[in-house]
């Protein structure tokens, strides 16, 4: 029996799309080619069954290896961003003077879910012509957090991944889910040591005071968050992860841009384009994927049961629209009641755009 898309539209509109559109406004990229650099056994794990088992996905008992990823994806091929691009690009040739005196860049990109960041720190990779390595900042945390020295573990790793970074002539390090660094208050001493460990360490990097600094080697931090407030204060400031990048959600004309391109086909009757894209403001990219992609799935069951003729028209596309979690909204009031109950300094809060 067939089940109607629209009975379950509450539970589809409240899983966020996590594919950025805006990959769409970019050309290609060929295939990422891993090299694999292996690192140096981590510190023992403290007696806990599931980290134990040497069936458990990297575990922290085993060897792990950083995987060096290439893309021929630049800055040139990313469009509908033109001020965050223009950032991008001071932050290469910051990249360039820091490396010549053994100091690694850094940068901070924040703001809603799917709207591009990890896009931009691939382009990022590529206009540098190197490598890009991503270090799960809360996966590391929560790891080190169940060893019996998370201080030591987190060392080693960072150690290691810093060592394969310098290896090559140019390396982006994507540090993503920055603001696990700062656990919630039901958290328990050791994932604060972690996390502490992992500041101390990113620190030292950044200041070019680390073992594994070295000259002329181009190595960028780029720290990616949803929530910049979060992030400690040690990592924040131009000589650190700076300058600090909204990544928002798409305007106008990057949002025609991708609606035209997600409704090229024959199973798309009569759009008013213009109409469409004023009742998505507020949308993220990924937001507009989803959209379009929910359209396509009520025609398709309108003309299974002979209601429709197929094709997705304005009907479909307010249906899913009126669906779609507003991600770039929501996250703009969370920001908003930051700013307004917090206890952090606004100047430690990123700049409204």
């Amino acid at each position: 029996m067939l089940a109607d898309p629209r009975a379950n539209a509450a539970d589809l509109a409240s899983s966020a799309p996590d594919a950025s559109g805006l990959a769409l406004l970019a050309r290609p990229a060929r295939t990422l080619a891993p090299e694999t650099v292996p690192s140096v056994p981590a510190a023992p794990v403290a007696a806990a069954p599931v980290w134990d088992a040497p069936t458990a996905p990297d575990h922290v008992g085993g060897a792990r290896s950083w995987k060096l990823l290439h893309s021929d994806l630049g800055l040139d091929d990313v469009h509908g961003l033109r001020p965050v691009v223009r950032r991008l690009r001071s932050a290469v040739r910051r990249a360039e003077r820091l490396a010549a005196v053994g100091r690694s860049a850094g940068l901070l990109l924040y703001g809603p879910q799917g709207c591009g960041r990890t896009l931009l720190v691939r382009a990022v990779a590529g206009e540098l012509g190197g490598s890009l390595v991503r270090l799960q900042v809360a996966d590391l945390v929560t790891r080190a957090s169940r060893t019996a020295d998370p201080a030591e573990t987190v060392e080693l790793e960072l150690a290691a991944l810093f060592a394969a970074a310098v290896r090559t002539p140019s390396t982006v390090v994507l540090l993503d889910e920055l603001d696990a660094l700062t656990p919630g208050s039901e958290a328990g001493r050791t994932v604060w040591t972690a996390a502490d460990a992992v500041v101390g360490r990113l620190a030292a990097e950044l200041d070019g005071s680390s073992s594994t600094a070295r000259r002329g080697r181009r190595v960028v931090l780029v720290g990616s968050t949803e929530r910049p407030w979060l992030v400690p204060p040690a990592l924040r400031g131009s000589d650190r992860l700076g300058p600090e990048v909204l990544v928002a959600e798409p305007d106008r004309h990057a949002r025609r841009a991708i609606l035209e391109r997600r409704l090229a086909g024959p199973s798309v009757g009569l759009v008013n384009l213009r109409r469409l894209v004023r009742s998505t403001t507020g949308l993220s990219a990924a937001d507009l994927v989803w959209v379009c992609t929910r359209a396509r799935a009520l025609a398709s069951w309108d003309q299974l049961t002979g209601r429709g003729p197929g094709l997705v028209g304005m009907a479909e596309l307010a249906a899913a629209v009126s669906e779609v979690r507003p991600t770039a909204r929501l996250w703009r009031a969370e920001r908003t009641r930051v700013e307004e109950h917090t206890d952090v300094p606004l100047s430690l809060l990123p700049a409204r755009s």
